[in-house]
């Protein structure tokens, strides 16, 4: 199977994410964009190409890797309240390389990696700022948006290929980050920021850093079952796990985080 055939597979399976998320609530559309769909491609072709060990280890990479996405979410929520999408964009990623420079450190052992990523997203969730003005009025076409869905999708195949194809010479850390860069989730907040104002983005980028524990299971459920059960039965197990729990992470009631300074009303 060609670099090509990989890019297209994954392109076809993040275009129908993405047309879906735009059409649910922004809850829901943020526990869809915290949902594996660029990780679980390149797994399986790094299952296909390096064997089951290498798979196994770029999966426990990607369950370190949710600390690096909560950071995004934080970081971009947090500077959204003094910066358009631009900045807050910038913000984002910021915290997020930072914290991928601790992916090689703690992605040694599932169990080292499982409790970081939970611990960081559970921090990041209680340091989320809380809403404080409603939701402006769209700037631009609800209809618009085809540049911005087409720039994702090949971004996101573009990511997950390199880190199938160039995960040999890397290493499984690094396959594993490449798999799990906030693509998705950063161009649906800028979005929402750019068109609903902050508390818009905010409100999908909370629900995305709750999907953060679903993405973290189907790693870690991936890297156990990958040796003994072979690849299609280990995403099985990994897909059903990470839905389950996504689910359960819907249904929670949404836990207000600390006011941010300036704030008089929810939204």
């Amino acid at each position: 199977m060609d670099i090509w055939w990989k890019a297209a597979c994954t392109a076809i399976t993040m275009a129908a994410v993405i047309l879906a998320a735009r059409h649910v609530h922004r809850r829901l559309a943020g526990l869809v964009a915290a949902f594996p769909t660029a990780t679980a491609p390149a797994l399986l072709w790094l299952a296909r190409d390096e064997g089951a060990a290498f798979a196994s280890a770029a999966a426990v990479a990607t369950v370190a890797c949710c600390l690096m996405q909560a950071g995004f979410a934080l970081g971009y929520a947090r500077a959204s309240r003094h910066v358009g999408p631009a900045g807050a964009l910038g913000s984002g990623l910021a915290a997020a390389a930072g914290l991928a420079a601790l992916t090689p450190t703690i992605s040694h052992q599932l169990l080292q990696a499982t409790a970081a990523a939970v611990a960081g997203v559970a921090l990041s969730l209680k340091l989320r700022p809380r809403s404080g003005q409603r939701h402006e009025a769209p700037r631009s076409s609800p209809h618009g948006g085809l540049g911005e869905i087409t720039l994702t999708v090949l971004a996101s195949a573009l990511l997950s290929t390199l880190a199938a194809s160039l995960g040999a010479h890397w290493g499984p850390s690094a396959a594993g980050v490449l798999a799990s860069l906030p693509v998705v989730c950063g161009t649906v907040a800028v979005a929402e920021h750019a068109r609903h104002g902050t508390a818009a983005a905010g409100e999908f980028l909370h629900a995305y850093t709750r999907g953060l524990f679903g993405r973290a299971l189907f790693g870690a459920a991936f890297a156990l079952a990958l040796p003994a059960l072979g690849t299609g039965w280990a995403l099985l197990l990994a897909i059903a796990s990470s839905v389950a729990v996504t689910a359960a992470c819907h249904r929670l009631p949404r836990v207000a985080g600390p006011a941010s300074r300036g704030s008089t009303q929810r939204a």
